[in-house]
């Protein structure tokens, strides 16, 4: 009898560990990114001032060019956007900012859904939304917030993007199409952009050239730590293992 309990238990365990590792490689899936896509990690909330913290943004999935660092990331409610430009000289016309296409319809061509989002290294900001086949006005900012700030030569921004403005739902995936930009937004090019290989004059109308944004494996909401989910697993494993003996027992007496 108590061998029999014994590999049963041993069975439960081996299930119990199974699981575990399943999920922790599904979560280690979120950081094997393409060169064309990036994934907004869950992270803890920065604040908005247009300057980047010395470990504010460390939770943050990270892309370069040139001479600009984007950090990605997201808390549940809200989308996180923050650059980092060097080697430039910061005037009014500078800024950053970033195309979006929410519904991710890889279409060749601007539709509705598609918005620009954008700040100067002064603090203004603007959006920009779809007129006819190309991109209308600069319009005020609704549904997102942006900071930034010149330190040292060196000028950040900070971007606050709220679900809605998106079309995001917490706890539904969601891939977006995403264009990171960094310098002289129009003529000449910017100094930095993403995806790689991006070609500013010819896919900026373009959203099927654009890279992909998506929350990986969090599905817009916070991260479930590997000792939750063992925290979870352990009483759900326990009731079947009871429930698996209480048959066998019953099994046996009838047999």
């Amino acid at each position: 009898m108590y061998r029999c309990e014994s590999m049963f238990n041993n069975r439960v365990l081996l299930f119990t560990l199974m699981i575990a590792l399943f999920l922790a490689h599904d979560h280690l899936l979120v950081y094997a990114d393409a060169s064309y896509q990036v994934v907004a990690k869950f992270g803890n909330t920065p604040t908005i001032d247009g300057s980047i913290s010395v470990g504010e943004w460390s939770d943050a999935s990270a892309l370069s060019s040139n001479d600009t660092q984007v950090l990605v990331k997201q808390d549940g409610a809200n989308l996180y956007i923050g650059f980092s430009t060097s080697g430039i000289n910061p005037q009014d016309d500078l800024g950053c900012g970033m195309f979006l296409d929410p519904n991710h319809d890889k279409s060749y061509e601007l539709r509705s859904d598609d918005i620009i989002l954008h700040v100067f290294s002064n603090g203004t900001t603007w959006e920009g939304h779809v007129s006819g086949s190309g991109w209308g006005d600069p319009q005020n900012a609704t549904g997102w917030t942006a900071k930034s700030s010149i330190i040292l030569g060196m000028w950040q921004a900070e971007f606050n993007i709220s679900y809605s403005k998106i079309n995001v739902t917490a706890g539904v995936e969601k891939t977006l199409g995403a264009v990171f930009v960094s310098g002289k937004i129009y003529d000449p090019l910017p100094s930095a952009v993403w995806p790689p290989g991006y070609d500013w004059h010819s896919q900026r109308e373009t959203p099927e050239q654009w890279g992909e944004l998506s929350s990986g494996s969090y599905y817009w909401i916070p991260e479930l730590p590997a000792f939750q989910i063992l925290l979870i697993l352990m009483p759900v494993t326990f009731l079947a293992g009871v429930t698996l003996k209480k048959k066998d027992k019953r099994d046996r007496d009838l047999a």
